[in-house]
């Protein structure tokens, strides 16, 4: 498997593009960024990180995630609030998301192997193919419950 930064310089290339190097700022941000993301925290993110040595504005980060979407290297996430959210899926398991209706927590779950075949049985039975899918399982999560 390629890694992130060979995928999204191909895709670069090939619609002509430059990887420059804000470009490259925000791809590792998001790759080192193992929880779901908004453009704000992006930021912030990039802003508290003194190696990065370039200035990374919010409209550069809002005209880079399309391609990141583009180029398969994240997608938009299940959302609770009014923000858009996104997390990093190339070379990320499929996982459930546990999400708190309260406070908007997302807990990540990996997907076990008889959920996989459930999936894969109802395709089959609608002779549907797969080229992507989520699980969100909406509720309360136990420091919520425990408040009540």
């Amino acid at each position: 498997m390629k890694d992130y930064n060979s995928v999204f310089e191909e895709y670069l290339q090939v619609n002509n593009l430059k990887f420059t190097e804000q470009r490259k700022i925000i791809l590792n941000a998001v790759f080192n960024n193992h929880n779901h993301f908004c453009v704000d925290t992006l930021f912030e993110q990039i802003q508290s990180n003194d190696s990065f040595q370039e200035y990374v504005s919010r409209a550069t980060i809002y005209r880079t995630i399309p391609l990141l979407l583009e180029a398969n290297l994240i997608k938009v996430s299940e959302k609770l609030s009014d923000k858009e959210t996104y997390e990093h899926c190339y070379g990320h398991p499929k996982h459930a998301h546990l999400m708190c209706t309260i406070c908007n927590r997302i807990i990540e779950e990996d997907e076990d192997r008889l959920m996989n075949k459930v999936i894969n049985q109802i395709a089959k039975k609608n002779k549907f193919k797969i080229t992507d899918f989520n699980i969100c399982i909406k509720g309360e999560c136990c420091d919520c419950q425990s408040k009540k």
